[in-house]
């Protein structure tokens, strides 16, 4: 018999990569219950955290990039559990996609 357990403890990754050509500044990422800033990503620059979301949650972008300002809503879906990660890619169009998995432990 096999059991997997989807809860446990420790908190989701997140994962936010510049795929785009420009340094990206002023980045801020935002759910229920927290917010995280990177003062700058650099082109192909990737850049982790743990956050501390409370309950369910997904996750919103903001950034400056080339004199504009970029703010993308909630996207994805994770909760309070280590078993979460996500993953945020910011494209050459500067475009956001954001992409979220679980993991069973055993």
């Amino acid at each position: 018999m096999l059991l997997l357990l989807l809860t446990g403890c420790g908190h989701p990754s997140v994962r936010i990569r510049n795929d785009s050509d420009i340094t990206i500044r002023n980045v801020t990422l935002t759910g229920r219950g927290f917010e995280r800033h990177v003062p700058r990503l650099a082109a192909g620059e990737t850049w982790d955290v743990t956050v501390d979301p409370q309950g369910e949650s997904g996750v919103a972008v903001a950034f400056d990039a080339n004199g504009r300002h970029i703010a993308v809503p909630e996207q994805g879906y994770f909760e309070d559990d280590s078993a979460y990660s996500v993953e945020i890619s910011i494209s050459r169009t500067l475009a956001v996609n954001v992409r979220t998995d679980i993991t069973a432990r055993k």
